[in-house]
């Protein structure tokens, strides 16, 4: 028996960071391209928001603002 097809079915991850970093520049985000790559990298991790904070060593909040591409993450202190 062969596997189900689906099994075999690779998302191109690029291509759908580029598509996320488009709709946030689109919405006027002003690091579009950080909130598209952040999006991509906690679905991949598949945890909510608070898991990957504390994972990552950073807020909600700036994991909110991040993933929005309205902060960086290089900025000094709190995101404003």
């Amino acid at each position: 028996m062969s596997p189900h097809p689906s099994t075999r079915w690779q998302p191109d991850l690029e291509r759908c960071r580029r598509r996320l970093a488009e709709l946030l520049a689109g919405e006027g985000a002003s690091c579009p391209e950080v909130g598209a790559t952040a999006l991509l990298l906690r679905g991949l991790a598949g945890v909510d928001r608070a898991t990957w904070a504390s994972t990552s060593g950073i807020t909600e909040v700036e994991v909110v603002r991040m993933e929005a591409g309205e902060w960086s993450g290089l900025d000094a202190g709190e995101p404003q």
